[in-house]
């Protein structure tokens, strides 16, 4: 999406990951902690003192997503995705520039229509998260992108119990954002020059010559 995000749009994909390390799949406490018996610390319980080291079980991913969702209620209908995204910091912290045009990015992506009849982007992304977060065992997230000049139609497509990833057997719950390039949108805008030969720009074409005169016998 350059359009929106311009020289910053080599930060995409660290805006992604930063998503899906936070609704990755949860770690498996240590085995010697399972072996012993006990129970995982209350993570979320400040009255509870920790009597085991909380680092023999992993507490996040889309575990500790689930439980500040029943806490905080980070996604609720109505509210802009990018609003809850930028409440979990996924637009990064050392760039403010790179983070603002990343939730413009998202804002825009709200904007879009969806793989679901009647929802927009923050509809479908909004309504996918609250479901999925709401079960008994949520499934992990993963955001991805697609070319919105493909079969898509530029729409958002969110995907349940889906295998993006060839080497973690594991279904996700995944969201696939429309996007394009500086250079393909530009080429969408009314007026913009069409395409020569390579790809490069035709040139404008001058008026006719008129043919001279033949001259008599």
């Amino acid at each position: 999406m350059g359009m929106l995000m311009k020289e910053d749009d080599i930060y995409i994909a660290t805006f992604i990951d930063l998503f899906n390390l936070r609704f990755a799949p949860s770690e498996k406490p240590r085995s010697d902690a399972v072996k012993r018996g006990h129970p995982p610390p209350r993570m979320w319980d400040s009255s509870a003192p920790h009597t085991e080291d909380p680092g023999d079980w992993p507490f996040g991913g889309v575990a500790e997503m689930a439980h500040l969702q029943r806490e905080f209620q980070i996604f609720r209908a109505g509210r802009p995705f990018w609003q809850s995204a930028a409440l979990l910091g996924v637009g990064g912290q050392a760039n403010a520039r790179a983070k603002n045009r990343w939730l413009s990015l998202l804002m825009w992506v709200g904007t879009r229509p969806s793989d679901k009849r009647g929802q927009n982007g923050d509809q479908r992304i909004v309504n996918a998260l609250i479901a999925n977060l709401g079960k008994t065992n949520p499934l992990p997230c993963y955001m991805m992108a697609h070319d919105m000049n493909g079969p898509d139609n530029g729409k958002v497509v969110v995907k349940e119990r889906d295998r993006p990833l060839f080497y973690i057997e594991q279904d996700f719950l995944t969201i696939s954002l429309p996007m394009q390039s500086m250079e393909q949108a530009q080429a969408s805008q009314p007026g913009a020059p069409r395409k020569g030969a390579g790809g490069q720009a035709a040139a404008p074409k001058g008026p006719r010559k008129r043919a001279a005169p033949k001259k008599g016998a």
